[in-house]
Order: C-alpha cells, then sequence, then structure tokens
C-alpha cells in the first residue's frame, strides 16, 4: 500500500477548505464580498431560534448542517404553536360568551339582591348591690333583665374573680380596696353580661325599706357569715322591685346608697317594669368552698350562673332521695310531698345511717346541685350542705334530723 508522505496532506486540506469557496448546489464561486460575514451568520442562526415565522434560506442558497437542523426546528415549533392556538382560540371564546351571557342576565338580580343588616345586639339594663354591715362585705346582689325575664342573684363576699389588673380577688376585697367601680366590669366579664351600675347599702337600711315596701318572707336582722339566708335576701329584694304596696315605689329612691346610685336607680326603673310580663327568678351563686393558706374563698360555679341569667337552668333535672334519720314515722313520705312542690324528681325513702339517733338535719349534693341544695335547706329551715363528688349529676341526698319540724302535724316516734 502506498504511503502518503506529510508533504501532501497540506496539499489536501487546502483543497477541501478551497472547496468552501464555491456554492455546493450550483458550483457557482462564491463572491467575498457577498458571502456573510461571522456576525451575520450568527443573526441568522438567533432568528432561527425564535417562535415567530422561519427566517429565509440564506441568500445564496447555502446552508450547513447545522443552520438546516436549526431551520427545523423553528419550522416545527411554528407549526406545533399554530395547532394550539386552533384549539385554544375556540375555548376562550366560549367562555368569554358565557361570561357576557352571564353579566346580561345577572345585573338586574344584582341591582335587587336584598342587603343584610347588622342589629347590634340589645343591651338589658342591670346592677350590682353591695350589701353590708358595719363597713364588712356580706354579699353582692346582682339585678340583670334579659329577655322575657331577669334575676337576683346573691353572691357570697367570699366569691372569687379574675380582675384584669391584681389577678385574683374576692368581692370583700375589690370592695375593701376601694374598686367598686372595677367591680362591674369583673362581674361583668366573669358572667358574660354587661358591666353594671355598683352601689352599696347596709343592711339595716336595706332590710328596713324591704319592711316598709311589705315584703312579707323577711330576711334576719343578722345575716349569718356562712351566707345562709343570701338566697332569701335576693327573693326579699326581687319582691320589693314589682311590689304594689306603701312605699312599695319609693323603695329604690329612698333608699340611702353610695357609689353609682343615679345609675343603680335608673336599672332598677327598667327592671321594674318588666316584672309583669317576664319571668324573674332569685337564686344563690353556688361553688365549691376552698380553705387555704390564704384564707377561704368561693370559687363559683360560673356555668350555672349563666344557665340562670339565660333562663335555662330551669330546663335540669334534679333527683332528690329523703332519707328517715330521726326515727319519726312518716315524716320522710311527708318531707317527699313538700319537695315535689319545687318541681324535683324524688327518689324512693329510706332510713339513713345511724337511724334514729341522726341529731341534725344536713344535704349532700353533687357539686352542680349545690345551689339547690341550699334552697332545699333554706325551704327546710335547717340543715347543713356539704358537696359529694361521687354522687351523679344533678342529685341530692336528704338526711332529716331531730331538729327538722315540718311545716304540718308529726306522728309518734317509731318504736
Amino acid at each position: 500500500m502506498p504511503v502518503v508522505s506529510d508533504e501532501r496532506a497540506p496539499d489536501s486540506r487546502r483543497a477541501r477548505r478551497s472547496d468552501r469557496s464555491t456554492n455546493p448546489k450550483t458550483g457557482a464561486p462564491l463572491d467575498p464580498k457577498t458571502a456573510p460575514t461571522p456576525e451575520e451568520l450568527e443573526l441568522y442562526q438567533a432568528l432561527a431560534k425564535t417562535d415567530g415565522p422561519a427566517p429565509p434560506p440564506n441568500p445564496l442558497g447555502y446552508r450547513s448542517r447545522s443552520e438546516r437542523r436549526t431551520y427545523r426546528r423553528a419550522e416545527r415549533r411554528r407549526r406545533s404553536h399554530a395547532k394550539l392556538w386552533l384549539v385554544v382560540a375556540p375555548v376562550l371564546v366560549v367562555i368569554a360568551l358565557v361570561v357576557a351571557l352571564l353579566t346580561l342576565l345577572g345585573g338586574p338580580e344584582a341591582e335587587t339582591r336584598p342587603t343584610t343588616t347588622l342589629t347590634p345586639a340589645k343591651v338589658y339594663p342591670g346592677g350590682l348591690l353591695v350589701v353590708e354591715d358595719q363597713e364588712d362585705v356580706l354579699l353582692v346582689l346582682l339585678l340583670q333583665a334579659r329577655e322575657g325575664g331577669g334575676l337576683v342573684l346573691a353572691m357570697p363576699g367570699l366569691t372569687l374573680f379574675n380582675t384584669p389588673s391584681e389577678g385574683f380577688k374576692t368581692l370583700v376585697e375589690l370592695c375593701g380596696a376601694g374598686k367598686d367601680g372595677e367591680l362591674g366590669v369583673v362581674v361583668g366579664d366573669a358572667l358574660g353580661v354587661a358591666a353594671p351600675a355598683t352601689a352599696s347599702v347596709s343592711w339595716p337600711k336595706l332590710r328596713g325599706a324591704l319592711a316598709t315596701a311589705g315584703v312579707e318572707d323577711m330576711p334576719p336582722e343578722t345575716l349569718t357569715s356562712d351566707g345562709s339566708e343570701n338566697e332569701q335576701v335576693a327573693r326579699a329584694v326581687l319582691a320589693s322591685l314589682g311590689r304594689e304596696g306603701p312605699g312599695a315605689r319609693e323603695l329604690w329612691d329612698g333608699l340611702p346608697l353610695d357609689g353609682d346610685s343615679s345609675g343603680l336607680r335608673e336599672a332598677v326603673a327598667e327592671m321594674a317594669a318588666s316584672l309583669a310580663g317576664g319571668e324573674w327568678t332569685a337564686a344563690e351563686l353556688s361553688g365549691r368552698l376552698v380553705e387555704s393558706t390564704g384564707g377561704r374563698y368561693l370559687e363559683p360555679d360560673v356555668k350555672h350562673a349563666k344557665a340562670l341569667l339565660d333562663g335555662t337552668w330551669d330546663d335540669m333535672e334534679f333527683t332528690v332521695q329523703v332519707q328517715n334519720g330521726s326515727g319519726v314515722v312518716g315524716i320522710a313520705e311527708q318531707t317527699v310531698e313538700l319537695l315535689q312542690t319545687m318541681g324535683y324528681t324524688m327518689l324512693p325513702v329510706g332510713n339513713a345511717q345511724g337511724f334514729p339517733d341522726v341529731k341534725q338535719t344536713r344535704i349532700s349534693a353533687s357539686p352542680d346541685a349545690a345551689a339547690e341544695a341550699r334552697r332545699v335547706r333554706s325551704f327546710l329551715g335547717v340543715g347543713t350542705v356539704s358537696e359529694d363528688a361521687t354522687l351523679e349529676q344533678g342529685h341530692m341526698i336528704v338526711v332529716l334530723g331531730k331538729d327538722y319540724v315540718p311545716p304540718t302535724t308529726t306522728t309518734e316516734p317509731a318504736g
């Protein structure tokens, strides 16, 4: 095989390069003056990569392999975009027509569509009356109207509330610190009512005014520290609000009040006007009495208080079992008949542990029924109330001791 010397190789390469100076299609020599410059060739290739129409062929009729490849890619993109527009354009036209029809058809309805006006919630009148005896706070009465009625709620002075500035304080501490103005805000926030006007009065003056107004079920002259007469005080105040008789109308106007006396009197006047056609209730705020190193306080049952304020507490059912501990025949059955008038569900009677030598009447209640247990004690006139968390919800046990004397005649002792 002949060997090509290195001297001939450069001539061959030069020959191939010289062939590029002619048009491969026509064989005509290219004029160096009209041949595209490198800048023109670069611009041509950049145009071929765009999404616009395909660039014209090289004016000299010459296309390299890379130029032909670039041209074919641009042509394929152009055709695919054209097909896509053939599909998208009708869809856009349909959407535009639908929007236009909805606008035309829905226009009149939009103009006549009724508007919603927000009506602010009605604020019902309310007031706080702090009952004192020689500057000691005995209890605080909340007088609060609601839709279709209202409530007179007796809150013991030891009731604990959370204050916005000083943490937890009892009603006694709040009044003793001279923060009667803050008292309405604290109670209102805790029980979910508007901050009521707050005034104070001494118990002897309030009791005298109640007696003058002709209230029949009068609380005693001296209120005990355990608050056993609190609900009775609430009932007496409620009776005075709507009672017709000598001095009834002058009761609140003539009552010597300290604090926001005008605000409380205005609230009482509004509440008295609604007594005729509404259902009003007198009750005592229930809770858990806590003994701590810092003293005694009542942890209020806020749920119970709100249910009383809403008027939904009467919907709850309470069950009562009466047990005979005194040994008097028939006394348990007689007491059942009396308590049935209060709307309780009565369970079968029985003899108590320690029968027949139980000396003092006692009432045990589940925590949610503690307030009702105090009503039972007030109704019977004797007894102590204690909470028993082991009892079922709404359940009370009344153990009649020898200190209980029913309002009707009794029978002979059991043998």
